[in-house]
């Protein structure tokens, strides 16, 4: 690790710590009622800490950090969470279905008309490309579908 890498990783260790103080100030997670309940029960159940995350508009890992930072938790509780919340965040495998394609969707959603419509338009030079993705909501890629589906 060079000396930059390990005084950038101080400073954003500060800031992370300025921004959770300012966020979530001790005065105000002690007197919150979750982590009230967290203190009583010396277990983090994920349902409070949602709940004081939602009340403080902040991440779960800010408030699981103002908790150690606090006092409230120990270090070893710190990490067991975190580590579930890490868990917890992993996109699950998309399940591939039966689900409409693309460019399908783009006339069902847009309606034959107005899909139909909107390309005219694209091929009398009235509107950019740019328009003409925005105004039927997919991606330039699908254009030649969509037309074809037409």
């Amino acid at each position: 690790i060079s000396p930059y890498d390990t005084h950038t990783q101080l400073i954003e260790r500060f800031c992370n710590h300025f921004a959770g103080a300012f966020l979530v100030p001790r005065n105000a997670l002690d007197q919150d009622i979750n982590v009230r309940e967290i203190r009583r029960r010396s277990i983090i159940d994920n349902s409070l800490l949602f709940e004081s995350a939602n009340h403080f508009r902040v991440s779960v890992q800010v408030v699981l950090r103002r908790l150690l930072i606090c006092g409230h938790i120990n270090r070893s509780q710190y990490q067991v969470k975190l580590e579930e919340l890490e868990v917890q965040k992993r996109p699950p495998k998309r399940k591939r279905g039966f689900g409409m394609t693309t460019p399908k969707r783009c006339i069902t959603e847009n309606g034959r008309f107005f899909t139909a419509m909107t390309l005219a338009a694209k091929e009398r030079d009235s509107i950019t490309y740019s328009d003409l993705a925005d105004y039927l909501a997919i991606d330039l890629k699908y254009l030649d579908k969509v037309e074809a589906l037409l």
